[in-house]
C-alpha cells in the first residue's frame, strides 16, 4: 500500500511551520495564533492554485505579525499583514526575478553550519514595482536552509 503525496496546502503547512526555531504557534496548547496561521496557509495556497511550495520562510511575531514568503517552481509569494490589518497576499511571476544578494547578516540568516549558506542573508530583487523578498525572515532552522539550498539552482536558472 502506497502512501497520498501530501496535498500543496500540506506540503506549506510544513515548510512554513519549521522554517525557524520559533515555532508559528503552540502545538501542545492552546494558541489563538493557530486558525489565523491556518486562513493564512489556506490563502496562500489558494493564490498560488494548488501549486507546490519548495522553500518558505516567515518573520511573525507572538500575535502572526509580519511577512511570509512562498516560492514554487514559477511563483514567489508575499504574505503580509501590519497590525490591526487583515493579510494580503501578492503573487508574483519568478520571471521577474532580475538579481540576487548575498549578505553576512548575523543574527538573521541561515543556520548551514559547515556550508557558505551558514549566516548568510538572501534578498531577491524583481522589475520596478515589485516589492523585494528577503530569505530567510529570521533566523532558520537548519531543515529551512537545506531547502533554501535546494531551491537555489532554480533561482540561478531564472537569471539566465
Amino acid at each position: 500500500m502506497t502512501d497520498d503525496p501530501k496535498s500543496s496546502y500540506s506540503t506549506l503547512y510544513d515548510i512554513l511551520f519549521y522554517a525557524n526555531d520559533e515555532t508559528a504557534y503552540e502545538r501542545d496548547e492552546p494558541d489563538n495564533r493557530k486558525k489565523p496561521f491556518e486562513a493564512l496557509l489556506k490563502r496562500i495556497d489558494h493564490a498560488l492554485g494548488g501549486e507546490y511550495v519548495k522553500y518558505a520562510t516567515h518573520n511573525f511575531d507572538d500575535a502572526l505579525i509580519g511577512t511570509a514568503v512562498a516560492i514554487t517552481e514559477n511563483f514567489v509569494v508575499r504574505a503580509g499583514r501590519d497590525e490591526d490589518e487583515p493579510f494580503t497576499v501578492t503573487v508574483t511571476p519568478l520571471s521577474l526575478l532580475q538579481s540576487i544578494s548575498l549578505v553576512q547578516d548575523p543574527p538573521a540568516g541561515f543556520v548551514a553550519h559547515g556550508t557558505a549558506w551558514h549566516g548568510a542573508t538572501v534578498v531577491l530583487e524583481f522589475d520596478s514595482g515589485v516589492e523585494k523578498a528577503i530569505l530567510p525572515g529570521a533566523l532558520s532552522s537548519g531543515r529551512n536552509a537545506s531547502e533554501f539550498a535546494e531551491l537555489y539552482p532554480a533561482l540561478l536558472a531564472q537569471l539566465r
